[in-house]
């Protein structure tokens, strides 16, 4: 059986303790949150979009550094006796209609949630985040019948209840050694660590940030990276397998440690075909996507 590799899967390992918000967080300390979500109508306050019912009515939330990472659960919905799916999201940096950016979209094969929209922001425990959403057969409504990506395009407004929103008791902390890609740091829940003198980094949320499909395959222990032409990575091997069947040889194998996929720094690069530079006086590894 497929399942994410995910924060969301840490999070349900762990125990909820309070109801209580963190005014101050701790230099250096990942703080986790459950915060109760829905999709409104854009334009009828209190009334559920139609999108709503595709929605997880609990989104985590990763607090870092200033940065809200926000991770948004998405199932199959139904509407006039029809299945569609949320394709697209798109986040307006204020309101809708001016400037947005694409949410990163992950696939979760064999899940009742099988995909999850992925963004970050500046703003801190924001309630309203106007957002654009494209759904397959509406698409395919607006356009006479022919799917058309975009052509059903909607508005709606994700809500979130930080009144109601769980801290998630963790011990998660910052790592010393930071990971720049296309020049922003990303936030991870695994440490990067040093090895034999291979320096081991999180698969999943470097693959991400360079907007990279990840899903992991548990009967065979393998990560299978990108959706197109994928690459296969077996835990405890030295190699990866190319869709053509070629394979590349690693220095060191990909190991889990605490739950999370680390794999050595040149993996990233022959996974992504991005540059990979490791600056050993900062302890910063800086990833360029091409």
């Amino acid at each position: 059986m497929l399942k994410r590799i995910s924060l969301v899967m840490l999070l349900l390992a762990l125990i909820v303790a309070n109801l209580a918000v963190v005014e101050a967080q701790p230099a250096g300390q990942l703080m986790v949150y459950n915060v109760p979500v829905m999709l409104e109508h854009y334009y009828e306050a209190g009334t559920d979009s139609m999108g709503n019912n595709a929605l997880r009515p609990i989104a985590t939330v990763v607090e870092r550094n200033g940065r809200m990472t926000y991770m948004i659960d998405c199932k199959p919905m139904e509407f006039q006796q029809m299945n569609g799916h949320i394709t697209n999201m798109f986040i307006f940096d204020d309101k809708a209609e001016g400037p947005r950016n694409e949410a990163l979209v992950i696939m979760h094969d064999n899940a009742e949630y099988n995909q999850t929209f992925s963004f970050s922001r500046s703003n801190q425990k924001e309630q309203t985040i106007e957002v654009a959403v494209w759904v397959d057969m509406m698409d395919t409504i607006a356009n006479s019948g022919v799917y058309k990506p975009g052509a059903g395009e909607q508005f709606a407004k994700l809500q979130f209840d930080w009144s109601k929103a769980e801290q998630v008791p963790s011990n998660l902390k910052a790592s010393d050694l930071t990971i720049l890609v296309n020049k922003t740091e990303v936030l991870s829940d695994s440490a990067p660590f040093i090895s034999n003198g291979r320096t081991m980094v999180p698969v999943r949320f470097i693959s991400e940030a360079l907007g990279l499909a990840i899903v992991w395959q548990e009967e065979t222990q393998t990560v299978i990276i990108g959706s197109e032409n994928a690459m296969h990575l077996k835990i405890g091997a030295d190699q990866i397998v190319r869709a053509d069947g070629s394979t590349i040889t690693l220095d060191s194998p990909a190991v889990i440690v605490e739950g999370r996929t680390m794999v050595p720094l040149r993996a990233i690069a022959e996974l992504s075909g991005a540059e990979v530079v490791w600056n050993g006086e900062t302890k910063t590894v800086l990833i360029t996507g091409k």
